[in-house]
C-alpha cells in the first residue's frame, strides 16, 4: 500500500504542470472568442464588401491571434453576401466568415481562392490500406480540369451540380473517393445540345481545352490535350454527364437512356444549391445530399432517428 500511495503521489505531482498549462491555454482561447463576440456586438453592424468599419475613439481594439477554421464545412445557400471587416489601426483589416452565394462561382473570379483560404485544408494523402487511384499530380490535373469545365459552364450559362460518386466523395471527405478516377455531374437537358454545338465549332477546345463526346448514349467531357484511353474515343481526365429534367414544380429526375442511374426526387431536395469544397475546388451540389444518395425511405428514416451520416 505504501508503494501504491507513493506511486499515485508521484503521478499527481507530474500531472500538475500539464494541468496548469491546459488551464492557461483554455483561458487564452476563451479570451479570443470573447473578444470577437464583444467587439462585433459593440460595433453593431456588418459592412458590405466596399465598406470599412472604424471603431470609436473611446474603443481600443487589439488584433486577436489567428484562429484556425476546420475544413469540414458545407457552404449553405446564401443568406447574405456581406463581409464583416474590422479596422483597429486603419491599415490592417480582419476579414470574418461570410455566407457566399453559388452565383459567385460565376460572378466573383476570386471566390475559389477566398473560400479555399478560409475553409479548405486540402492535402493529398494515400494509404496502403486504402490507396488512391490517382497520384498527387493526377489529382492536381483533375482539379484543373474541373476548374476549366466550371469556367465553360459559367460562360455558357449552364446550370450543373456534382452528383453520384463525386457527390458522395464531397459529402464524406470534401474530395473524390480514393477509388474514383473520374468526375460525375448532372446538368440541364438543353445544355447537351449547347455543348455539342460548341464542341463542333471548336470553341470548347480552343477556349477551355475540353471536348465533348457521346458514345452508346453516354455523354462525357474530357481534357482535349489529355492521353486517349484506349480503346475509347475520349481522354483522361474526363467526367460523366447525365442530364436532368424538371418534370413538374415538385419533381426532379434524370434522363438516363441506359436506365442504370435513373432517379426521381423532390425539387426541394435539390434547391437551393449549396457550395462545398471538392479538394481545393469550391463546387456546387444539391441541398439534401442524404435524400438523393439513399432515397426517400432511408432519408425519412434517418430524419426520424436523428442519425448523422
Amino acid at each position: 500500500m505504501k508503494l501504491l500511495r507513493a506511486y499515485l503521489c508521484g503521478l499527481l505531482i507530474l500531472a500538475i504542470p500539464s494541468f496548469l498549462i491546459h488551464l492557461h491555454q483554455s483561458g487564452r482561447i476563451f479570451r479570443q472568442f470573447a473578444f470577437v463576440k464583444s467587439d462585433a456586438t459593440h460595433l453593431g453592424h456588418i459592412t458590405t464588401p466596399d465598406q470599412i468599419l472604424s471603431p470609436s475613439k473611446s474603443l481600443i481594439i487589439s488584433t486577436p491571434p489567428a484562429i484556425s477554421i476546420p475544413a469540414a464545412i458545407s457552404f449553405p445557400a446564401a443568406i447574405s453576401t456581406q463581409t464583416a471587416i474590422l479596422t483597429p489601426t486603419g491599415k490592417k483589416a480582419t476579414q470574418f466568415l461570410r455566407v457566399p452565394s453559388v452565383d459567385e462561382l460565376c460572378t466573383n473570379p476570386a471566390i475559389n481562392d477566398e473560400l479555399s483560404g478560409i475553409y479548405s485544408t486540402f492535402q493529398w494523402k494515400s494509404s496502403k490500406h486504402l490507396p488512391r487511384m490517382l497520384t498527387e499530380d493526377q489529382t492536381l490535373m483533375m482539379h484543373e480540369f474541373l476548374h476549366s469545365v466550371m469556367k465553360a459552364f459559367c460562360d455558357l450559362k449552364i446550370e450543373w451540380m456534382i452528383y453520384y460518386g463525386s457527390l458522395l466523395g464531397a459529402y464524406i471527405s470534401h474530395d473524390a473517393l480514393p477509388w474514383d478516377d473520374d468526375l460525375d455531374i448532372i446538368l440541364e437537358e438543353k445544355a447537351l445540345n449547347l455543348l455539342a454545338s460548341h464542341d463542333q465549332n471548336g470553341t470548347l477546345s480552343a477556349r477551355y481545352n475540353i471536348s465533348y463526346v457521346v458514345t452508346s448514349g453516354l455523354h462525357k467531357l474530357y481534357w482535349s490535350s489529355g492521353k486517349t484511353i484506349e480503346p475509347y474515343s475520349w481522354a483522361w481526365p474526363f467526367m460523366d454527364i447525365i442530364a436532368y429534367d424538371m418534370t413538374s414544380k415538385t419533381d426532379f429526375s434524370n434522363i438516363d437512356r441506359t436506365k442504370g442511374h435513373r432517379f426521381k426526387a423532390q425539387v426541394d431536395w435539390v434547391y437551393p444549391l449549396h457550395m462545398r469544397p471538392f479538394g481545393p475546388v469550391v463546387s456546387q451540389l444539391s441541398l439534401h445530399v442524404k435524400g438523393l444518395q439513399f432515397g426517400e425511405d432511408v432519408y425519412h428514416f434517418i430524419r426520424e432517428k436523428k442519425f448523422t451520416l
